[in-house]
């Protein structure tokens, strides 16, 4: 699922979290001519 685009900057914040659970997550970035690059490492976020 799509989060956010066209974030100027980080840091960026996930709003839509609930507590208990874990989510993961991937960054990827466009070029000029809109191709957009293969996945960033996968990071996880555990929500106490």
């Amino acid at each position: 699922m799509k989060l956010a685009s066209r974030v100027p900057a980080p840091p960026y914040e996930d709003s839509s979290v609930r507590s208990g659970h874990t989510y993961f997550y991937v960054v990827t970035a466009l070029d000029q001519a809109g191709r957009e690059s293969k996945f960033s490492q996968q990071i996880q976020a555990k929500i106490p």
